[in-house]
């Protein structure tokens, strides 16, 4: 069950990102996002926490980062993504996703980019 409180808090994370990303200045194409789907019935919020060994963080925090920015940018159904790392332990990361649909989110994860990030096959120059 879902009480209240965290259910207005996600609907506040939610309209927050959406203004946020509205505000940003475009500096090219890359970095515009994509029209958003509207949330349906079967719409899917996942809070899901991991921990990272402490030597990969930083690398994982900038894989995590970039594939958050690419599924913002190009994928309709994927309408709000967060990372956050614990201030006691910064290697343990919790994430709040939320998808428009179950397609949506059953496309993001088979993404080539999300199987990347997945698999640990990056190509990003500064990571």
């Amino acid at each position: 069950m879902v009480r209240k409180s965290s259910f207005i808090l996600i609907l506040l994370l939610l309209s927050f990102n959406m203004a946020t990303y509205g505000e940003r200045p475009a500096m090219d194409d890359a970095s515009v996002m994509c029209a958003k789907l509207p949330m349906t019935a079967d719409g899917i919020v996942r809070l899901s926490k991991i921990e990272v060994y402490p030597q990969y963080i930083e690398k994982y925090a900038g894989y995590a980062t970039e594939v958050g920015e690419v599924s913002l940018r190009t994928e309709p159904g994927v309408l709000a993504m967060y990372a956050m790392r614990e201030k006691d332990n910064p290697c343990k990361v919790t994430t709040l996703e939320i998808y428009a649909s179950r397609d949506a989110y059953e496309s993001h994860i088979a993404s080539e980019h999300f199987q990347n990030y997945k698999r640990g096959n990056f190509t990003w120059s500064n990571r």
